[in-house]
């Protein structure tokens, strides 16, 4: 079984130590454990220092009470002042101890010999027989012999116990030191013991987390042995071995969630911003500077506000976005920056709000997406659906739709416009003679010059094969008049030369002005066909107005067939 302990903290300050099969004087376990045995065994020595102490004390008091018990017999004198006072004035020591005072009560009265320092009247006042001082380097002993009738010799030896405290105090030293080497002893087999089963698997332990940190918790290992013990260590390195597998699986886990959002995100945004709950931007994220033309470091900090009014971009109602995003706290559209290359992006802008722990508003995340390619893509699909593939003018649907929206306007408020049909007249002949490729070329080039010849207002459309319409905004039957005139003089004056043969075609063109009785769209066409009609019957190469021709009169016909 291996185990790998996670460091998340790549600057933690656990101590690393290395055992390489012996003690790390370096460890701070080895010192702790070191002291705490040491501290121990020197406090057990020092209460039997204590304990030794007292006893020896009391065993040289004890010996000085034996050796002194002879002084009892100087009762049996009659008078025992003379051997007293030879024993004080000869400084005979009784068994090494030195007499230093004396008192005497007797019925003749009380006789008291000592020096200046003997404490005799301490003594005497303290009347406590057998009392040793160590603080006055004393013994006292008391004797006393019953005379009757209430009468009694009494004896006070005071005897000079220097050499006990002397003594007393080289013992402690003595006893110190050995205390000391006991305890150094006893502390060193104590670590010799416990290295191995203690402090290297602390120190293993220890290398773990080290390891975790370092390197990742796949790559540490524990030992067989150490999961194997059966005592407290084995317990916390066979939970530590399950913290290690749960944390393993636990981070793949994450590893595998965080991949599938960032390759989901990736796959759905070009970029993330969040919002906080005062509006003010504090996080975006991705391909800013080509979507939104502006860096990063200026949109961080600032306002939503602030952010959108300096945004260079075709966004016409800005202070939609806010409202919609502080109201419901979403907001979805379009909008199309303009890049650094003056190119335009169009993007889609989705956001929504995000709460707290406890439920409070905190403020709005959301993603913004390039739908550059899709805008493109939608854009192409509706011109194609919308305009001619060849020339690139409106084709009948859409030319429809824009009469009727002129029609609309003609209701609503008077706007004027004339609608202009046009037939190719001869088209047919330089098809069948050049081939198609031929016509197309001749079509595009007169598509091209009739919206050359009217005004950017005005509406060309190819409705047929060799059919054109156009829509003359706002210009009544005799504005209108005198653009069809110039529209088709352009087309019978344009030569297509194909194998050194010049072709050409003329065009016969019905004229009509939107009014009442033409207000809708089935009347109005049918009117400016039928004007188209009018004009091919009547030769071609002309413009008919409702009921009237052009100064072309009917018998100008140039000979050639439609």
């Amino acid at each position: 079984m291996d185990m790998a302990i996670p460091m998340n903290n790549p600057t933690s300050t656990i101590h690393k130590v290395r055992t390489h099969g012996r003690v790390n004087l370096k460890s701070p376990i080895f010192w702790r454990i070191t002291a705490g045995v040491f501290a121990s065994i020197l406090l057990i020595e020092l209460v039997l220092l204590i304990f030794s102490w007292f006893t020896e004390r009391d065993r040289l008091v004890t010996r000085l009470d034996e050796s002194l018990v002879t002084v009892t017999s100087l009762l049996d004198y009659k008078n025992p002042v003379p051997q007293l006072d030879k024993l004080l004035q000869n400084q005979t020591n009784i068994s090494t101890y030195r007499v230093n005072a004396y008192i005497y009560e007797s019925a003749e009265g009380v006789r008291r010999t000592g020096g200046a320092d003997s404490d005799i009247d301490q003594i005497l006042n303290e009347q406590k027989p057998s009392m040793y001082s160590s603080r006055l380097n004393t013994y006292s002993i008391y004797v006393s012999r019953e005379l009757g009738n209430g009468r009694a010799d009494r004896i006070w030896l005071c005897v000079d116990t220097s050499n006990i405290s002397d003594y007393m105090v080289g013992y402690v030293w003595r006893i110190l030191g050995m205390v000391v080497l006991i305890s150094a002893f006893v502390t060193g087999a104590c670590l010799v013991f416990m290295n191995p089963i203690l402090i290297k698997p602390l120190q293993r332990l220890d290398n773990l987390l080290v390891q975790g940190e370092k390197m990742g918790m796949r790559t540490a290992h524990a030992e067989d042995k150490d999961i194997n013990r059966q005592d407290e260590l084995g317990s916390v390195f066979r939970s530590f071995g399950h913290l290690r597998n749960e944390l393993i699986k636990s981070e793949d886990q994450n590893t595998f969630i965080n991949n599938r959002f960032e390759d989901f995100a990736n796959l759905g945004a070009d970029c993330f911003f969040e919002v906080d709950r005062n509006n003010t931007i504090t996080y975006i994220a991705g391909d800013v500077s080509r979507l939104l033309s502006i860096s990063p470091e200026n949109i961080l900090g600032t306002s939503l506000s602030d952010f959108l009014e300096k945004m260079a971009s075709r966004l016409p109602a800005r202070s939609d976005i806010a409202r919609s995003l502080n109201a419901i706290g979403k907001w979805e559209g379009e909008i199309l920056p303009e890049s650094v290359d003056s190119t335009c992006i169009t993007v889609r802008v989705a956001s929504s709000r995000f709460y707290d722990a406890k439920g409070n508003y905190a403020g709005i995340r959301g993603t913004i997406i390039d739908t550059s390619k899709e805008t493109e893509l939608a854009n192409s699909l509706r011109y194609q659906a919308t305009h001619d593939h060849l020339t690139g003018l409106c084709n009948r649907r859409e030319f429809s739709d824009r009469i009727k929206d002129s029609i609309s306007k003609f209701k609503a408020d008077g706007t004027t416009f004339s609608l202009l049909t046009i037939d190719l007249d001869h088209f047919k002949s330089v098809n069948d003679t050049c081939g198609h490729i031929a016509g197309d070329i001749l079509l595009k080039a007169i598509a091209k010059s009739m919206q050359g010849s009217v005004r950017s207002s005005d509406t060309v459309a190819r409705i047929g094969g060799d059919e054109f319409a156009i829509i003359l905004h706002g210009a009544n039957l005799s504005a209108a008049m005198k653009i069809a005139e110039q529209l088709r003089k352009g087309i019978n004056d344009y030569e297509l030369k194909w194998e050194g043969v010049p072709q050409s075609v003329s065009a016969s063109m019905g004229l009509v002005e939107v009014n009442p009785e033409l207000a809708d769209l089935e009347a109005l066409t049918m009117a400016s066909d039928n004007n188209c009609m009018a004009a091919k019957q009547a030769g071609k190469n002309r413009v008919h107005v409702q009921d009237k021709f052009s100064p072309l009169n009917a018998n100008n016909n140039d000979g050639r067939a439609a």
